[in-house]
């Protein structure tokens, strides 16, 4: 008896553990089915962990940008644009917007062309705000003072020319006054200041330039900007034209520290020398 009872429990348990394996294998092979069938989207042609890795790979690929094989044919087009169009040509337009920086002028040419007249190129004088000397369709003559085939660009000046140069002799007679100058290169010196004297600019070094100590001199001044500057020394014979943005009493009291400094320096070599 107790033998067959053992037996039955023996094949209940068999038919259970039948039952609920099978389901669980349709119930989990269900379930992987739905979550592999996602893979042909992840990549065609690909299988298991390898069509993850492409995914992946696909994901974060970046291709490179492939050069411009137009900017050849580019060039060639800006310059038959632009060819008709000389440096020193005097040209009208319509101003077309206005920038903090300039205006755009569309120029009465043959071509579509917007010329960029820079607030440097406005006026000898120092302009500010742009937008007080011009307005969005305002007629203008300019003069052409920069094209750039490469880009398409075109600069334009409407600042007059200056009539006529002075020889060096004439601004010794004036040393100490302040003039107006623009300023044409800048170094790490100093600064070139074109002041209207014949075959040469006049220096401003960078301990001219301030009262307070100047690491940089583009801090102060950069090319093209108009500044007032004052004759500090000016040899004819050398031909130097020295300047100051000092005040005349600052360099006064500048060069008397200077000089005072060379002679207590002159006095200890002599010492040192005893």
């Amino acid at each position: 008896m107790k033998s067959t009872n053992t037996c039955i429990a023996i094949l209940v348990a068999t038919f259970l553990t039948e039952r609920f394996a099978s389901g669980f294998v349709r119930s989990h092979s269900h379930k992987c089915m739905r979550s592999w069938s996602v893979l042909p989207a992840i990549s065609k042609g690909t299988k298991g962990v390898d069509g993850m890795k492409a995914k992946r790979r696909n994901k974060g690929s970046t291709s490179r940008p492939r050069k411009n094989s137009n900017s050849i044919s580019k060039k060639q087009a800006n310059i038959d644009k632009l060819k008709d169009l000389n440096l020193g040509q005097v040209v009208k337009g319509e101003v077309v917007s206005i920038k903090p920086f300039g205006v755009f002028v569309r120029l009465n040419y043959k071509h579509k062309v917007d010329a960029l007249l820079h607030k440097s190129q406005i006026s000898n004088e120092i302009i500010e705000d742009v937008s007080d000397h011009f307005a969005v369709g305002q007629s203008i003559d300019a003069r052409v003072i920069r094209i750039d085939f490469e880009k398409g660009d075109v600069g334009i000046s409407t600042r007059p020319r200056r009539p006529d140069r002075y020889p060096i002799d004439e601004f010794r007679e004036m040393v100490g006054e302040v003039v107006q100058g623009r300023v044409k290169s800048v170094k790490e010196y100093g600064a070139f200041i074109d002041i209207g004297c014949q075959k040469i600019d006049g220096f401003l070094h960078k301990s001219r330039i301030s009262d307070n100590k100047v690491e940089k001199v583009e801090d102060f001044v950069k090319v093209n900007d108009i500044v007032n500057v004052r004759l500090y020394r000016v040899d004819p014979k050398k031909k130097i034209i020295e300047l100051s943005m000092r005040s005349h009493e600052s360099d006064q009291y500048h060069d008397k520290k200077r000089e005072m400094k060379k002679r207590w320096n002159k006095i200890a070599e002599e010492v040192a020398s005893l």
